[in-house]
């Protein structure tokens, strides 16, 4: 179970926290993702700045 966990949030590059860095970071998270989903309700906050931010080091909206 922790494998499969660790396997997830690894294929989900959140493992490790914040792998990218800046725009170059953004950049090439994307690339490697393809896409990110753009959701036009803001409740917490948008789907892609919560995805980047999960992702990018210091990633500001």
């Amino acid at each position: 179970m922790i494998f499969y966990i660790g396997f997830i949030l690894s294929y989900q590059w959140l493992l490790p926290p914040h792998r990218f860095r800046g725009k170059d970071g953004i950049l090439k998270f994307i690339k490697q993702v393809g896409a990110i989903q753009f959701d036009t309700l803001n409740q917490v906050g948008y789907n892609s700045h919560l995805v980047l931010q999960s992702r990018v080091a210091n990633y500001k909206a």
